[in-house]
């Protein structure tokens, strides 16, 4: 059986390690002899099987022109096939490790989930004010184009990260692997659909869902003034609001300091219960900036919204243009197209099922599989 090294830029702070990492590793398990390292300080808090997982170094031990201090590490990824990179500086580390003439027995895969330099240049006045962010910057991007250029194997999360690529570095990727769902749970259920709007006292209405938090890039702004028009034109519509910080949302949706029109519901719920909310509704929205990091991505909180068979508004046109079904371009001073009907139980589950295959972490592994 072929063994397997998972290698994670961040550790069980990473808001989406259960879900990604842990689930990637979990989906590697059924076809290989799997084992998850991570690169972050802190605790470790969790395991697989039982089995710790080891902390590997920190930034400052591997940037800024010092040697790696990890002894270590060279004899541990030649004891595998393949040492699975997630993120650039894990996969410089690993490649440092393999050496120059690494054995070519080993090898690396740098799967790119995010544009680490670029969103570093979104804060140029950060850079300009801290020598250290500037210095930090440069050897970011030497770092990612060493990985890119060096790797066995290159993924992306999506085909616009791979032309970018293709453009910044002259190489594209060998596979689109989009960010993974765990289908078991983020899946429609009809039951769950009726359970949650008895719940929350809804009947017939149409629902809006809206889950994340409140952070600038989410542009609550734009939702909120899609929303105050769209509700003047359907007043029985309800926005269904899953997040941690339920007053500063609120506050985020004020237009002039007017009142918010319409109802709104307004929740922080655990986790586990989040698809069974996602069942309830019937759009999921996700307002967007344009710009080359969210241009690239392939946000986990689609690929849910998608895995529960719901209809995702964006204003975003790249996003729709990535699944025309299911994704629904819509301008913020307009509301829904006349003529849009909301999907019955039959196509929510078929919509759902595709998804799932798609954002699976065993189509995941089987398309890294059929690279190697």
């Amino acid at each position: 059986m072929m063994k397997v090294l998972y290698f994670s830029d961040a550790g069980p702070q990473l808001s989406v390690f259960a879900s990604q990492v842990l689930g990637m590793v979990n989906a590697w398990r059924k076809v290989a002899d799997v084992d998850l390292v991570y690169r972050q300080k802190g605790e470790v808090s969790d395991a697989v099987d039982g089995r710790p997982l080891k902390q590997i170094g920190s930034l400052s031990r591997t940037l800024l022109g010092r040697e790696i201090v990890l002894n270590d590490l060279p004899d541990l990824v030649r004891n595998y096939d393949l040492v699975h990179c997630r993120g650039a500086i894990t996969t410089w580390m690993v490649l440092k490790a393999l050496g120059k003439h690494r054995n070519r027995t080993t090898k690396t895969l740098f799967d790119c989930r995010g544009l680490l330099v670029e969103e570093m240049g979104m804060s140029p006045a950060t850079i300009v004010r801290n020598p250290l962010s500037l210095v930090r910057y440069y050897e970011y991007r030497a770092v990612e184009k060493y990985a890119v250029s060096h790797c066995d194997f290159f993924t992306t999360v999506s085909r616009d990260m791979s032309e970018h690529f293709k453009r910044k570095h002259k190489r594209a990727a060998d596979r689109v692997i989009p960010c993974i769902v765990n289908d078991t749970t983020f899946a429609f259920s009809p039951e769950r659909r009726a359970e949650i709007r008895n719940r929350l006292g809804i009947g017939a209405e149409r629902v809006f869902l809206y889950v994340g938090g409140t952070d600038p890039w989410q542009r609550l702004d734009i939702l909120g003034g899609w929303w105050g028009g769209h509700v003047k034109r359907h007043p029985r519509d309800v926005m269904l609001v899953l997040t941690k910080s339920q007053e500063k949302f609120m506050q985020a949706l004020q237009l002039n300091g007017s009142d918010i029109p319409g109802r709104i519901i307004c929740e922080f719920v655990p986790h586990d219960d989040v698809p069974g909310y996602m069942c309830a509704a019937d759009y999921g929205m996700m307002f967007r900036d344009e710009t080359i990091v969210n241009r690239v991505a392939c946000p986990v909180k689609l690929g849910e919204y998608l895995a529960t068979g719901l209809t995702v508004l964006s204003n975003q046109d790249y996003l729709a243009a990535r699944d025309p079904e299911s994704i629904l371009l819509v301008n913020p001073d307009d509301g829904l197209p006349g003529d849009m009907r909301e999907k019955d139980d039959h196509q929510r589950r078929s919509d759902s099922e595709r998804a799932a295959r798609m954002y699976s972490g065993e189509n995941a592994v089987q398309n890294i599989c059929e690279m190697l």
